[in-house]
């Protein structure tokens, strides 16, 4: 566990990730008054699959 709370650590320093939220907001639109809950956070959804990946390849070696 503290290799991974290591590896979040490292992510969260490395990359300006509200520099990168505007981008990531024109990919989709958030319609919650049709279809329920809004949307989770863009930056949030591509930090988890980077952490996904990283987690798979730390498995993996």
């Amino acid at each position: 566990m503290k290799r991974f709370k290591d590896r979040v650590a490292y992510m969260k320093n490395i990359m300006d990730w509200d520099r990168i939220k505007p981008i990531l907001n024109n990919l989709y639109r958030n319609d919650t008054g049709k279809y329920g809950r809004p949307n989770f956070d863009p930056v949030f959804m591509i930090f988890m699959i980077i952490m996904i990946l990283k987690i798979i390849m730390i498995l993996r070696s």
